[in-house]
């Protein structure tokens, strides 16, 4: 995969080493950014590095002894664990319910994958609603990142196309057992 970056009102980043290019986007350069929202970020950017250069480096065990690190271990711990109790143990907890065909429980089993679908949905529309978005700002992202995937889908399918006809264009080697 080719690196590009995709242009809308923050840059995403695509491709490998592309982290280096996220020291390149300075909140000076936001030209979405107020003035003074501009200046204060570059502000506070400017004193964290600052900051950053005269700390002294924690050591290991502080790492691991550090109470937010703990707190975010704890919650990712639950979340895997809550992935892993839906996606292995609730089948076999709806087949203990007992009198259910292998299509009822399946089907039984995706009603909560159906609820996060809708979740998702309804969380995006009331974070889009809070921020003020109008449709096509919530539409342009996707259609862009779309319209760039089925390039890039294209370009993939006509040069194995390419390759494909290639390969019937060369004489055929041809083994003479006998």
């Amino acid at each position: 995969m080719e690196n590009f970056t995709f242009h809308n009102p923050t840059r995403l980043h695509f491709g490998r080493g592309q982290i280096a290019a996220l020291d390149r986007d300075l909140p000076a350069d936001a030209r979405w950014l107020e003035p003074a929202e501009r200046a204060a970020l570059t502000e506070a950017v400017e004193s964290e590095r600052a900051a950053a250069i005269t700390r002294p480096r924690a050591g290991l065990g502080e790492l691991l002894l550090d109470v937010r690190l703990l707190f975010f271990c704890w919650v990712y711990f639950a979340i895997q664990l809550t992935i892993y109790a839906v996606t292995f143990w609730l089948p076999e907890i709806i087949r203990g319910m007992g009198g259910l065909s292998d299509l009822q429980v399946g089907l039984f089993n995706s009603i909560p994958w159906l609820i996060s679908i809708a979740g998702m949905y309804l969380f995006a529309v009331a974070a889009a609603h809070l921020l003020g978005l109008t449709e096509r700002q919530q539409r342009a992202p996707l259609c862009l990142l779309e319209r760039r995937l089925l390039r890039r889908s294209a370009l993939h399918v006509g040069q194995r196309r390419r390759r494909r006809s290639r390969s019937m264009n060369r004489p055929h080697k041809r083994s003479c057992r006998r």
